[in-house]
């Protein structure tokens, strides 16, 4: 590779060769032979004299040349060239080695191979509580409405809010895919007892009823409104049927999973329902208790609790028996 440093001193070796050359190598054919530079003890001759003298006079000028090319050369800086010229393609590269040379040949790199490690599995968190209960909820109400038909015994007691009045009843429900209802009164303390009645719930604005004892011999159609058919805090059949709570629990209400009681001898779990605005059925609603079967998911008894702190529930529904079917003779609605 080509270095300015070295282009200077090759000039300056070139101009340090010819100054020797002007002095003389010592041949015979040098214009100064360095044989002629010892002054010989006897003069030969006037023109001999005359050289000498002339030598003797140009020496102190040579040779302060050449101390002068010296100091520049010994002056000079040399700097390592670290840049490596590779050879041209196909030139070989001769390498000589001025003591003992080991050959290596060269070992291929090491791969270190690594076993794939399995993807860690993250844990799938546990459900809260809330979470739990809805999922239970859900299931509940999804239970009763993929079932095509359903027959159950049901105990209703209810007290008024405003008067404390107090009903119970005792009854048959049937209860058919899409919105039939039919109910049997078998006990009532308002003195209806052997009353059936049918209608389509969320539908229509009519009940067909057929009176207990003797006038049971007739049929007559009733408003839903009809206060001999409403509760006594005057909510319809429609809203207190199971069409109606599964229409109004489907969507807008939290549960959680408190405990678990026994009915007719069955354990069940009991889920605290709190709607997440106004309760849709009666504002004065606190929460209510849904309590299921774990293992059907069968709805065994309801409870419903007033915003007065009461621990005591104002409306409750216990079912001793249930069954879920995929349907009903149609002759099982007639009254």
């Amino acid at each position: 590779m080509y270095h300015p440093i070295w282009s200077r001193s090759a000039g300056l070796i070139l101009s340090f060769s010819l100054i020797l050359s002007a002095c003389g190598s010592g041949g015979d054919d040098s214009p100064f032979p360095l044989s002629s530079m010892q002054i010989p003890k006897t003069a030969s001759s006037t023109s001999d004299s005359a050289a000498q003298d002339k030598l003797l006079s140009t020496l102190p000028k040579i040779m302060a040349g050449i101390d002068s090319i010296k100091a520049r050369l010994d002056a000079l800086e040399v700097t390592p060239v670290n840049d490596v010229t590779l050879p041209a393609k196909n030139q070989a590269v001769s390498a000589v080695a001025t003591s003992k040379t080991t050959s290596r040949t060269a070992s291929a790199p090491k791969t270190l191979t690594r076993s794939a490690a399995p993807p860690k599995t993250i844990a799938k968190a546990a459900p809260t509580a809330a979470e739990k209960g809805h999922s239970e909820l859900m299931k509940v109400l999804d239970t009763f409405h993929n079932a095509g038909a359903v027959q159950a015994t049901v105990e209703k007691i209810e007290k008024n809010l405003s008067t404390g009045e107090t009903a119970t009843n005792k009854l048959k429900l049937f209860t058919k895919k899409p919105n039939v209802v039919k109910i049997e009164v078998i006990q009532s303390s308002k003195g209806s007892s052997g009353t059936k009645l049918t209608y389509t719930s969320d539908s229509g604005t009519k009940v067909k009823v057929r009176p207990g004892g003797a006038l049971g011999f007739v049929t007559t159609d009733l408003a839903k409104t009809d206060d001999r058919l409403i509760s006594v805090n005057k909510y319809l059949l429609d809203s207190t049927d199971f069409f109606g709570v599964y229409r109004r629990l489907s969507s807008g209400y939290k549960a959680e999973l408190i405990g678990a009681t026994t009915v007719a001898g069955v354990k069940i779990h009991v889920l605290k329902v709190t709607a997440e605005g106004s309760n849709s059925l009666d504002p004065r609603i606190a929460y209510e208790h849904i309590g299921y079967d774990p293992k059907t998911y069968a709805i065994r008894m309801m409870e419903i609790f007033d915003k007065s702190g009461s621990k005591e529930p104002y409306f409750r529904l216990v079912l001793p028996t249930i069954e879920y079917l995929d349907s009903l003779p149609d002759s099982t609605f007639k009254i």
